[in-house]
């Protein structure tokens, strides 16, 4: 790409020129990539309640004996495993965006949790993992005494 010095007086954007060579970079990139499936990570969110966590998490595509789910220390593993969907013969891909393959993520837990109370529930693509929070490690109030 041939820069032109011109265009700053133009647009008045003295960024112009990089925004145009990302702008080419991402769509040549797009062109080459554009059948090729990506690997992911799920995606999660996690929130706090009165005495423990609970984690969401999209899993389409996934049986729910291809999950495994385990908690050491603070950290929340998910690993999953989705098979790909082949074409039958004399059928092609027009578009493959799904991704296929092993995936895992962690996160980091903001306290630790009971083993023993802890659930997780798979419907319709989703997971639900509810973490308790151990009665030692809940916060507790001290009263304070005058003489």
């Amino acid at each position: 790409m041939i820069l032109d010095y011109g265009t700053y007086w133009e647009t008045g954007d003295p960024f112009y020129e990089i925004r145009q060579l990302q702008k080419d970079m991402n769509q040549n990139y797009q062109a080459q990539h554009k059948n090729k499936p990506t690997s992911h990570a799920p995606l999660i969110n996690v929130w706090s309640g009165g005495d423990g966590l609970v984690a969401r998490s999209e899993l389409p595509g996934v049986s729910p004996e291809d999950i495994d789910l385990s908690v050491v220390g603070q950290n929340l593993t998910i690993r999953a495993s989705v098979k790909p969907n082949e074409p039958k013969d004399g059928e092609r891909f027009i578009r493959r965006e799904r991704a296929h393959g092993n995936f895992f993520m962690t996160v980091k837990l903001p306290y630790r949790v009971a083993a023993d109370k802890t659930e997780a529930k798979y419907r319709n693509g989703i997971l639900t993992v509810t973490l308790k929070r151990p009665e030692e490690d809940k916060p507790f109030k001290i009263n304070v005494k005058s003489k």
